[in-house]
């Protein structure tokens, strides 16, 4: 029987909208490593080994933030109830419901060769211990301790050596191993970004009106296709982060990205350079962004290495594959559920 990795996204155990797409990225790691990937609305639809990825949305994201169909007035509801729910009555009745369908899931998995990755849901660990669920907590990677209440209290939950079924995800390339590097000429644009317009809006003026560099701010959002190509075909990447990711020092996935289809990635976050090995370069200030950028870009000989080293840094450290099997180890380990 087939090992699958499962998103689970039904009405009680919603996975936001947004959440949806990093969602996928983890599951495609799981698929390079030889899984099938199913996205289910229903426990029942549990059957094979595997995984099953859940996250900790209460259940009224369902109300319109689950998918993208309702517009966004109805996404706009989940927003609205955390703001008006000031005594947490709605966020009790959600959680009573939540753990109704986790004992469901359970009942679902039981002596089955499963095992659930929970996103962000540590704060029910009590419950989860009771139900004897195998499970391995999971959330974001922070390089040092985070400023932000809710960063820190899962920070000091994953370096709590007392837990053992916990395992932060750091963010990664989405690329098929086999793959890296291909196609990636690097040679149209001088640089690009593609990703939060709030990120790039310090720098805007420094490079309107250039056609030499590609800007896509988001949103409206462009496909994966339309940005893996902006990648492949820019010599350097700006690997902007926001304030909050650099205070709490966290790294977004775009500077893996960027380096995972052959460009040199600039950043303000000093992090990204402890995680990737010093293969990015750390933007000195935003008077001499560009400067900057047309220097490293006129230096071939530092550009050719940089590049070499990002691409190999990427194959053996920052791929949602390798993440994959980080979790398939771990699971291996404490419920020998895996491969």
């Amino acid at each position: 029987m087939p090992s699958t990795f499962y998103i689970l996204n039904s009405f009680l155990l919603p996975t936001g909208y947004n959440h949806m797409f990093f969602a996928q990225k983890v599951a495609n790691g799981f698929k390079y490593n030889g899984f099938n990937v199913k996205i289910i609305r229903h426990i029942r639809d549990i059957t094979d080994p595997g995984f099953v990825l859940i996250c900790d949305h209460p259940v009224y994201y369902s109300f319109g933030a689950r998918d993208n169909k309702n517009g966004n007035i109805m996404r706009a509801i989940p927003w609205a109830i955390n703001h008006i729910d000031k005594y947490g009555f709605i966020m009790a009745l959600s959680n009573m419901l939540r753990h109704r369908a986790l004992r469901s899931l359970q009942s679902q998995i039981k002596d089955k060769r499963i095992v659930v990755i929970g996103w962000f849901v540590q704060g029910d660990k009590d419950f989860f211990d009771k139900l004897g669920m195998k499970i391995i907590f999971t959330g974001e990677y922070f390089t040092g301790k985070p400023r932000w209440r809710q960063q820190l209290l899962w920070y000091k939950f994953y370096t709590n050596k007392k837990v053992k079924n916990v395992l932060p995800l750091r963010h990664s390339a989405d690329v098929d191993p086999n793959r890296i590097g291909e196609h990636c000429k690097n040679d149209k644009y001088i640089a690009s970004y593609v990703g939060d317009k709030s990120y790039i809006r310090p720098y805007m003026d420094l490079f309107q009106g250039d056609n030499k560099y590609k800007i896509v701010p988001t949103p409206p959002y462009i496909t994966e296709g339309k940005k893996r190509a902006i990648y492949q075909n820019s010599a350097i990447i700006m690997g902007l982060n926001s304030e909050q990711n650099i205070k709490n020092k966290m790294v977004a996935e775009r500077i893996f990205e960027a380096m995972a289809y052959g460009a040199v990635c600039l950043t303000n976050n000093p992090a990204a350079l402890m995680v990737t090995n010093r293969c990015a370069i750390l933007i000195n200030k935003k008077q001499d962004f560009k400067a900057q950028i047309i220097r490293l870009s006129n230096n071939k000989r530092k550009m050719a290495l940089l590049r070499k080293k990002g691409l190999k840094f990427i194959k053996m450290h920052g791929t949602w594959h390798i993440r994959a099997r980080e979790v398939i180890r771990l699971s291996n380990k404490l419920y020998g559920v895996g491969l």
